[in-house]
């Protein structure tokens, strides 16, 4: 890259991510340090530990929320889990500019392609969630995320993504829902409308908002808001509420056994990451019903 590139990009991202401020001149300089450093001496922390919901066996990535988020709503711009709590302490900020800095590298392929071979007791790398905060924020950045995909068939990847609203994002996109280790959610809200076109291994993930938010068409799975998540719903307009969010299913599993640490979370659930097939597809529990209500379901069961 030339100077005058590397320049560019460097202004880019630091406009981004962390403004004009002279108080933030340390990190515009350690995301240019990123950019010129080579990638054997850089060895970035990529892929990290998932949190109390995803569990133990699931790795996550992230990048910066909103800044890196090209699809969003102000709707889920205003709401965003990842712009509060332990999202604004500075670590988690710092890792997540770093992480933008290297995800602009021409080389990131290979190096989550090299965190993705790694073997270590902390970080399990067999099923990745892909922007725990964040989304697809370029093309080139999602054409690379397609190679790593492409690359590890033995991994299982999962992402939510608004990023389909994005013209030049979207056919990448649609390459990724082919991939069969690969689960690709459209995250859609009120302020969104729903896809013109879903291929057929997209499923469609929900917002609500509110307890009347109901939505417009047919989705495969809701998530709440934190203002709604008081309520025991199992399903909302019919579709299935996130097992570990509908106040029922977790709290079945949670004296299972009070010697595992992760008696009920995404890591035993399965159902963003799962395979297709079977009781861990969504769709399998749709119910056709166009009101929130307490239908019954099959509790899940961890499977550790």
């Amino acid at each position: 890259m030339s100077t005058v590139g590397l320049a560019k990009k460097t202004n880019k991202i630091h406009k981004i991510l962390v403004g004009d401020s002279k108080a933030n001149a340390p990190a515009e300089a350690k995301i240019k340090d990123i950019l010129e450093t080579a990638a054997a001496d850089l060895k970035p922390t990529l892929l990290r530990p998932g949190n109390t919901k995803l569990g133990n066996k699931i790795a996550v990535w992230g990048v910066p929320a909103v800044a890196a988020c090209p699809g969003r709503t102000a709707l889920c711009e205003s709401l965003c889990y990842a712009t509060k709590n332990f999202y604004t302490f500075k670590e988690s900020i710092h890792s997540r500019h770093i992480n933008f800095a290297v995800a602009n590298r021409d080389d990131f392929a290979q190096l989550m392609n090299a965190d993705l071979r790694k073997k270590t007791k902390k970080v399990s790398r067999d099923i990745i969630r892909i922007h725990d905060s964040g989304d697809m924020f370029s093309e080139k950045y999602t054409r690379a995320w397609l190679q790593v995909m492409k690359d590890n068939p033995n991994k299982k990847f999962f992402l939510f993504t608004r990023s389909w609203r994005v013209a030049e994002i979207l056919p990448v996109l649609e390459e990724m829902a082919k991939l069969t280790n690969v689960r690709l959610w459209y995250s859609i809200d009120k302020q969104t409308d729903f896809p013109a076109h879903r291929p057929p291994r997209v499923r469609l993930a929900y917002m609500q908002v509110a307890e009347d938010d109901i939505p417009a068409g047919r989705v495969d799975l809701v998530f709440r808001d934190s203002k709604v998540r008081g309520a025991r719903v199992k399903k909302v307009g019919g579709a299935l509420v996130c097992p570990y969010e509908n106040g029922i299913t977790k709290a079945g599993t949670e004296n299972v056994d009070k010697a595992k640490k992760d008696t009920f979370s995404c890591s035993t659930c399965g159902m963003c990451w799962d395979e297709l097939d079977g009781p861990k597809d969504p769709r399998q529990h749709y119910s056709g019903s166009t009101t929130k209500g307490r239908v019954s379901l099959v509790v899940l069961q961890p499977t550790l």
